[in-house]
């Protein structure tokens, strides 16, 4: 499917975090939301920091249908 990005974990790439219909809204998620997300301890895993997640096209047969 083009056209569908998502955020992983970039050590874990099946730590999905997001869903985006877009690279620029995926790219703008991760430059706002992540850093404030992990400044404010919302991930379990505490060790987890802005750098560690990564944006990526959507694999067609791990996207969810919809």
């Amino acid at each position: 499917m083009s056209g569908r990005f998502k955020i992983a974990e970039r050590n874990n790439p099946l730590a999905l975090h997001g869903l985006f219909d877009s690279r620029e809204r995926a790219e703008r998620h991760l430059r706002e939301v992540i850093p404030a997300y992990v400044a404010r301890g919302y991930f379990m895993d505490k060790t987890l920091t802005a750098d560690d997640f990564v944006v990526a096209p959507c694999d067609a047969q791990n996207t969810p249908r919809g």
